[in-house]
């Protein structure tokens, strides 16, 4: 059953969209308005379900294990996800997932992608300088 947004009308019309990466999109038939995307069909037999990501209380941990801020300490936005140690999501591995907070996961993930990139450029910096050294000791 479709619900729109706008108008809380529960009819849809199906609308083809070749031009764009979805199957379709499904219109609301009173006020025009965009419901939601349709995948293509055959994309769902190729999509692997994978199981859901354990929450901190399955793992039985209630407090960040970055920041140590217990579960009840945090502020109204934020709340406790799990991260993979890894980076690699596939890995369902007890020991590759830690319970951190919303503001320590913003960190880790700003840690990945700029320092990494940052520290990566560094590396290229100081091999390309030893090259040179390299060339000019010869």
């Amino acid at each position: 059953m479709e619900i729109c947004r706008n108008c809380g009308e529960v009819e849809g019309t199906t609308r083809q969209r070749p031009d764009t990466p979805h199957h379709a999109e499904v219109i609301c038939d009173e006020c025009h308005g965009f419901i939601r995307w349709m995948p293509k069909p055959k994309n769902e037999e190729q999509r692997k379900k994978r199981p859901p990501y354990p929450k901190p209380e399955d793992l039985g941990i209630d407090y960040c294990q970055i920041c140590l801020l217990p579960k009840d300490n945090l502020l109204t936005n934020e709340t406790l996800a799990t991260h993979h140690i890894n980076g690699n999501a596939r890995d369902r591995n007890r020991a590759n997932f830690l319970v951190v907070c919303s503001a320590c996961h913003a960190m880790i993930a700003y840690q990945r992608t700029y320092r990494m990139r940052h520290y990566l450029q560094s590396i290229g910096i100081y091999e390309e300088t030893i090259k040179r050294y390299d060339i000019e000791e010869e």
